[in-house]
């Protein structure tokens, strides 16, 4: 892998003399002679480019630039590397001449610019600069590109180009096209049908698809009316009976014999040793029946009771059970049914008194 390493180290110093300051935004210049940074304390620094080197200290400084605690998003230098323009976070834009490079030599207001990365762009010819600006929702604006003339130092044309923000802007020489980015996740493109050449005019000058009769026709759903389960075939029941008894849960299957060693705790066969195992092996709880198991301590827990029948035996009273009643029962229900015949058989006028001393 090839090592990397900077070839220089630029520190940009600030102006209470610590050791170094955040650099929000730097540039070269067209010919690559001088290098411009813009420092978080506001501050504006030049340094001069001699025989591929760069010296340590900047040539030309502004401190008080843009205000202090604000990211300068954005410095370039114009293509004669005599005007330097910068973007500040105080929501201005300014012109300064490097070689009087004391104070701005145009001042622009009125330029929300909400995000550290917005940008300027010059126009091919550098006529021209263009700037987007911020859209602030507490005074309900838009986002918007601004063309301001270099040599005048006027407002050309202030266009509307999104609800959101315009952070980045770039003037294409070759297609001569204007591309804004939005903070809205867009990509906005302005052409002139004369003068710009290819890229968003491949687009709009394609013709739009000719659509055929079928394209405005409603599709709908296609419904099969075999596949409903009206339709459907029975299934031959020999066929249920095969596939269920194919199914060992499903026809109950017990369990197959084990052939050669055991699995999942059962002996296998054809082996010595698991004969032996078998003919060895004690009787476990899942052979025995739990009734039989039970009634085998009946007699046992009748003569010698071990758990509560000697804590009882002095303190509870004998059990005494009713009397059956059933044979006196039903001896009197045969005698009512024996007079209840000689009644209905009895001739008419015939004395009662002798009946009533039988059911006495």
């Amino acid at each position: 892998a090839v090592e990397r390493r900077s070839k220089e180290c630029i520190k940009l110093k600030p102006r209470s003399g610590g050791r170094r300051t955040p650099v929000t935004s730097c540039c070269f210049s067209a010919d690559g002679k001088m290098i411009a940074a813009a420092g978080k304390l506001g501050s504006l620094q030049i340094w001069e480019r001699s025989k591929g080197r760069t010296g340590p200290r900047a040539k030309k400084k502004v401190w008080d630039a843009h205000e202090p605690q604000t990211e300068t998003s954005c410095v370039r230098f114009a293509s004669d590397n005599r005007t330097l323009v910068s973007r500040g976070g105080d929501h201005t834009l300014k012109f300064w001449d490097v070689r009087k490079f004391k104070k701005p030599v145009k001042v622009f207001q009125d330029l929300p610019n909400l995000y550290p990365t917005s940008d300027i762009a010059f126009s091919p010819n550098g006529k021209l600069v263009i700037c987007g600006t911020s859209n602030r929702e507490e005074t309900g604006g838009q986002g918007s590109l601004v063309f301001i003339n270099r040599k005048t130092g006027k407002e050309v044309q202030r266009i509307r180009i999104c609800q959101s923000s315009v952070i980045r802007v770039l003037w294409n020489p070759r297609l001569n096209q204007i591309f804004c980015a939005c903070a809205d996740g867009s990509i906005r493109v302005l052409y002139d049908p004369d003068m710009s050449k290819n890229g968003a005019l491949l687009c709009v000058k394609k013709k739009a698809k000719k659509r055929s009769a079928m394209d405005f026709g409603r599709f709908q759903h296609i419904k099969n009316p075999h596949a409903l389960p009206l339709f459907a075939e029975t299934q031959n029941p020999k066929r249920i009976r095969a596939k269920k008894r194919a199914d060992p849960i499903a026809s109950k299957k017990p369990l197959e014999p084990i052939k050669g060693e055991g699995v999942g705790g059962r002996i296998g066969s054809h082996n010595l040793t698991t004969h032996l195992m078998q003919c060895i092996a004690k009787q476990t709880i899942r052979n025995e029946d739990p009734r039989d198991a039970l009634l085998a301590y009946d007699e046992k827990a009748k003569k010698d009771p071990m758990f509560f029948g000697n804590a009882y035996k002095e303190t509870q009273p004998e059990q005494i059970y009713a009397e059956d009643q059933d044979e006196d029962e039903d001896e009197e229900n045969e005698k009512i049914k024996k007079l209840k015949k000689q009644i209905s058989s009895a001739p008419l006028g015939a004395d009662a008194t002798s009946y009533r001393k039988e059911w006495k």
